[in-house]
């Protein structure tokens, strides 16, 4: 109850512990915006929105994890996410550690964003302290007018976020064993070792 008497927008609830075996989400796509699926156990305890329980560190693994277009298809899985956060940074709109376990981005030739690419990317608004990526496959699929694309990559990257100041820090990302084959073609171009530079 002192979280919603302080007046600081919290919870008025605390709850002692939480305890979830097997659990699975299913969220199912919408427009403008992607599907999501996976598994989940946890064990938190004193969850709520008042001090000390806003500010604990707290460790959510999920299972399986994928990213759905709206036809029901998988872009991007992983094996595991693990999720690193604290109730207060939640509020916030900050996760401190997202890492990723195997995670595989499958890419029809022709795939577009939800919503159509004529909108624009989305206004996300979220802070990210740290992104790990280990074991990454990225697999585009050729189209009548693009080759397609294989690659290993992974990535540890720090401080991500759309306003001015994490907008412009530098990021890199390790790329391997790239190819590159257009439709019915043999593989046109093979890098082993590679990278890419961006804010």
């Amino acid at each position: 109850e002192r979280a919603g008497e302080a007046g600081d927008g919290g919870p008025a609830w605390t709850l002692g512990r939480l305890v979830v075996r097997r659990g699975r989400v299913r969220v199912a796509p919408a427009a403008g915006r992607p599907g999501i699926a996976f598994r989940v156990s946890t064990d938190q305890r004193e969850l709520g929105g008042g001090d000390p329980a806003a500010t604990l560190a707290r460790d959510v693994v999920l299972r399986d994890a994928a990213v759905l277009l709206p036809d029901g298809e998988p872009v991007v899985t992983a094996d595991a996410v693990r999720l690193r956060f604290t109730i207060a940074g939640l509020r916030a709109q900050r996760l401190d550690e997202l890492w990723l376990a195997a995670p595989v981005v499958a890419l029809p030739g022709t795939a577009t964003p939800a919503g159509g690419a004529a909108d624009g990317p989305p206004a996300i608004g979220w802070t990210i302290g740290r992104a790990v990526a280990r074991d990454g496959a990225l697999r585009i699929s050729p189209a009548a007018n693009a080759p397609g694309v294989q690659a290993s990559f992974g990535f540890d990257l720090g401080e991500i976020g759309t306003d001015a100041a994490r907008a412009a820090r530098p990021h890199h990302v390790a790329v391997r064993d790239l190819r590159v084959r257009w439709a019915r073609r043999p593989t046109s171009a093979v890098i082993d070792e590679g990278g890419a530079d961006f804010t």
